[in-house]
């Protein structure tokens, strides 16, 4: 009667609702990331689809988990595979009845879900996916989400006349234990994952020495972050006329990479936000951030209605906004019009980012 809780691109125990529901049934809760290896090779171009600073970045993320998970009694199975391939075989050893994760928008990451639905249905073990990597539930949109708007400024101003920001869910405060014969796995290495860290065999790519900021995974250096910026420093009052610069550790709030992994949770980032602007200030500035917030938000639910068309080289350009495209994340029908208005094509530096030695690429909205 166990659950499987697999972790994706949400690395942390805060506003995490599969980890709430799987606690909340009452049975014993499995935690589990997958280093899946087609993250790790090539595009169709020839290009690797992970450099060694991101995959740092995640191994520290999955490290950091992990060791939140085991200081509150649990752990993190860590396995090298095809998801699809084990989740089955997990939850077989383990008689597991469900599996939990958070739901994913884009076409590589909704394959491998559909994969993994269909691998479990077959032994007999339920899925349940949740939303959450966004501020807006879509159960909480004012429209259906296959009738997004298509031009941002429209969404925005939708959704805060008439949608909510839901409250972030806490942390737990401790965990079952996992059972002892089950074997947790080790954390790959770099060259276990195809990647060189350096020239040197370093077990981690170095830090270019001029950098202002280092950028460690994890959850606990996400929430670091966010304290520091919001409060010990104090520069989210200054963030709409500074977050364009290109020099310091502070011009911008550099939430980008944790949010990107799920290491903090973009609803714990609004309601900072608005303890701030009760105790300090509350100006255009602060509103910004959660204006690129919700920028991040209409970028995702284009995923959703628009699927594979915006990998295309022109992206959908070429093609109506629909109304009625219902995305793989999301149903929607077929309640909507076309509209009448092209959507203009995504920015350049967003489609086909230019080589970057971090793996990190800047893009807009600029957090």
């Amino acid at each position: 009667m166990t659950i499987l809780l697999w972790f994706r691109n949400d690395l942390r125990l805060h506003d995490h609702e599969p980890l709430r529901w799987a606690l909340q049934s009452g049975k014993p809760v499995v935690p589990l990331y997958c280093f899946d290896p087609r993250q790790f090779g090539q595009t169709h171009f020839g290009f690797p689809k992970t450099g060694a600073f991101r995959a740092q970045f995640l191994r520290e993320s999955v490290a950091d988990l992990r060791s939140q998970l085991r200081h509150l009694g649990s752990d993190l199975i860590i396995r090298q595979g095809l998801p699809e391939t084990i989740l089955p075989q997990l939850a077989t050893q383990l008689q597991a009845t469900s599996c939990c994760w958070h739901q994913e928008v884009t076409s590589e990451e909704t394959t491998v879900e559909r994969a993994v639905t269909q691998a479990l249905a077959a032994i007999g073990c339920r899925s349940q996916s949740f939303w959450g990597p966004a501020l807006y539930h879509p159960d909480d949109l004012p429209f259906e989400p296959a009738q997004l708007p298509p031009v941002f400024t429209q969404f925005r101003k939708q959704v805060e006349r008439h949608s909510r920001v839901n409250p972030a869910l806490a942390s737990p405060v401790s965990l079952p234990a996992l059972p002892e014969t089950l074997d947790p796995g080790e954390l790959p290495t770099l060259a276990a994952l195809g990647l060189a860290a350096a020239d040197d065999g370093a077990s981690a790519p170095a830090c270019d020495p001029r950098a202002v900021m280092a950028f460690p995974g994890g959850e606990t250096a996400a929430l670091e972050r966010l304290d520091q910026y919001i409060w010990q420093r104090d520069r989210l009052r200054q963030y709409k006329e500074t977050r364009n610069g290109l020099l310091g550790a502070d011009y911008s709030s550099k939430f980008s990479p944790w949010l990107a992994l799920g290491c903090l949770s973009p609803r714990r980032v609004y309601e900072a936000v608005q303890v701030y602007e009760t105790k300090r200030v509350k100006n255009d500035s602060t509103y910004w951030l959660v204006f690129e917030l919700i920028w991040r938000d209409y970028f995702r639910f284009v995923c959703v209605q628009q699927g594979d068309r915006i990998f295309r080289p022109r992206g959908f350009r070429a093609s109506r906004f629909l109304g009625n495209r219902t995305g793989p994340g999301l149903s929607g029908g077929d309640r909507g019009k076309p509209a009448t208005r092209l959507w203009m094509p995504i920015c350049e530096s967003w489609r086909r980012p230019a080589s970057c030695p971090t793996g990190v690429v800047k893009t807009w909205p600029a957090f």
